[in-house]
């Protein structure tokens, strides 16, 4: 996650009225990790715990991680790659930077 993403992050949490520490509870995690992940000490938690975060804050991941307003396709996509296993996922972010659909120096 960028510093964009963790601004869009923290500001969903705020306007959720919910605060970190509630939504970490909510999953059990530790009590700090939410507020960890939005003070960038936990730089890229998994996709499955950011796409809890952001349920539990009632906001989509596009958005957060994108910050573009999404489509219904959009969300549906990332959340079904959110939610797959690692090695899925592993699978499909070599096959974008293979298909240069993605490049590291943007």
């Amino acid at each position: 996650m960028d510093n964009d993403a963790r601004l869009r992050l923290k500001a969903a949490i705020a306007v959720s009225g919910k605060t970190s520490k509630a939504i970490s509870q909510e999953h059990g995690w530790p009590d700090n990790y939410v507020s960890r992940v939005v003070a960038g000490q936990i730089p890229n938690p998994s996709s499955d715990r950011l796409l809890s975060i952001c349920k539990s804050a009632n906001t989509d991941i596009v958005h957060i991680l994108t910050g573009d307003t999404p489509t219904d396709d959009r969300v549906r996509l990332m959340e079904d790659i959110a939610s797959a296993p690692s090695d899925v996922i592993d699978k499909v972010s070599a096959f974008v930077r293979s298909s240069k659909l993605f490049r590291d120096d943007d």
